[in-house]
């Protein structure tokens, strides 16, 4: 009879430390679920915000391009302004020697005529 009593006594005390454990485990369960909530939420959140991120830093870079390409434009121009500037003022340096050589032969008639 002793026994038969210990063994359900060892069945009860096995039967509680199963329940007990079994509360543990769905305890943890439901914390380890909802954790997962949580880190889906904070991941949906972080995509979200990447993919902000990522628009916004395309948006900036194509008007950097755009810039880039606003700046070669202007480059050119100022490049074509300056050899037609250099272009104007060889031509002038040429117009300038030229009458200078004018002056210098009105100048050597004059003085012809002078002692004449």
């Amino acid at each position: 009879m002793e026994v038969y009593l210990l063994e359900q006594k060892t069945t009860a005390d096995e039967s509680e430390v199963s329940a007990e454990e079994e509360s543990k485990q769905k305890v943890q369960l439901d914390e380890l679920k909802e954790a997962k909530e949580i880190l889906q939420h904070k991941l949906y959140h972080w995509r979200h915000e990447d993919n902000t991120l990522r628009a916004a830093l395309q948006a900036k870079l194509l008007k950097l391009g755009e810039t880039v390409k606003a700046n070669e434009a202007e480059v050119e121009q100022l490049t074509k302004q300056r050899q037609e500037t250099a272009s104007r003022f060889q031509a002038l340096r040429r117009r300038a020697a030229h009458m200078k050589l004018r002056i210098a032969d009105v100048d050597a008639s004059i003085d012809s005529i002078k002692t004449v």
